[in-house]
């Protein structure tokens, strides 16, 4: 393959691209240990249903990050312990693209991506009061961006192209990144609007500026892990779409931060870095009632269920998860209610 602009040969960015995603890897397991004993192991807490979903989301993505890491080390070994002995040998392992690891680690990356863009959609499907038409195009996009990605796949095994960024490839691959992207600015954005139309509306109902810092801290945290996923897949995308070799790097690097900041967010809700201490929202003449006092650290995310816009449906009393860290590690619940 030959060099990109940049002047970066393949073999080169493959080594860095190896360094770089175990740099990420051994970060992402410190943070999901760490999201796993907020869900489970802080205090005495009672094991939710959501703790047990986002518990299983996380381990499928660090299981995926292992098998990812692994395949890539297999592959690096190969390259430079088996092929390294003839000329170019290294070069062409790299090169080929129909070759089972090669196929095996862009399958894991493509899934990795699709849990992550499903679970965000989940997201928005939840703070919208669980409303099925504000996730329909999400939906979409997402099955497009499958069909893309595991189309680009085919295309490695079927017509096994000379180079990553062979005529045959980039349609597909600039198609799966870019809807990639899409798919997670616009949830962050319906989200973010979610969130400050309630803000809104609490305002006119008289509602302090200090009692509706927890929404605030909503978006923060929301847009901030956005930001990190969306800064990585833009330079990914600029790098291949640049022709440089160093688009192995941003690629590699990706799989375990797709991990990192989904465990994250479960971090900043469950250390309480997203709720000030004693900052909570008000009574039920804002709208909202202070509900029961449980003895409980489950994390269910920051995740506010929002009053409906359609005239005549009733709230979901599902629970706006809001956490104080008052040294008995106590956790409150907020219902949302109808004060009409």
């Amino acid at each position: 393959m030959p060099e990109g602009p940049t002047g970066i040969p393949h073999i080169t960015a493959e080594l860095i691209a190896l360094c770089v995603e175990s740099l990420f890897f051994g970060g992402f397991t410190v943070l999901y240990l760490l999201a796993v004993w907020i869900l489970f192991y802080r205090g005495t807490a009672t094991r939710s249903r959501l703790n047990k979903v986002l518990f299983a989301t996380s381990t499928v993505m660090w299981i995926l990050s292992v098998v990812h890491i692994c395949i890539d080390t297999q592959r690096a070994t190969e390259a430079f312990i088996v092929h390294g002995n003839t000329a170019d040998g290294s070069l062409n392992f790299y090169s080929d693209l129909a070759s089972p690891t090669h196929f095996a680690k862009n399958v894991i990356y493509i899934s990795m991506t699709l849990l992550g863009d499903s679970f965000a959609t989940y997201r928005l499907f939840v703070i919208w009061n669980h409303n099925w038409w504000i996730v329909v195009l999400p939906i979409i996009l997402i099955v497009a961006t499958a069909v893309t990605g595991f189309g680009a796949c085919a295309i490695g095994l079927i017509i096994a192209p000379s180079a990553i960024f062979s005529s045959d490839f980039q349609p597909w691959l600039r198609t799966f990144f870019s809807l990639s992207l899409a798919v997670n600015l616009l949830d962050t954005i319906l989200i973010a609007v979610r969130v400050i139309q309630t803000n809104r509306q609490l305002n006119l109902r008289g509602t302090s500026s200090a009692r509706l810092a927890p929404l605030w801290a909503v978006i923060e945290t929301i847009v901030q892990s956005a930001a990190i996923y969306s800064i990585a897949l833009i330079a990914l995308i600029s790098t291949y779409i640049a022709g440089t070799n160093a688009q192995y790097i941003c690629l590699d690097a990706l799989q375990p931060l797709i991990g990192a900041v989904f465990t994250l967010i479960i971090i900043r809700v469950g250390l309480g870095c997203t709720l000030s201490r004693g900052n909570t929202v008000g009574p039920a003449t804002t709208g909202l009632r202070n509900g029961s006092t449980r003895a409980t650290t489950d994390t269910e995310l920051a995740l506010p269920t929002l009053a409906p816009d359609t005239p005549g449906r009733p709230y979901r009393r599902d629970s706006v998860q809001m956490y104080e860290d008052d040294g008995q590690r106590r956790a409150r619940r907020y219902s949302l209610v109808d004060t009409a």
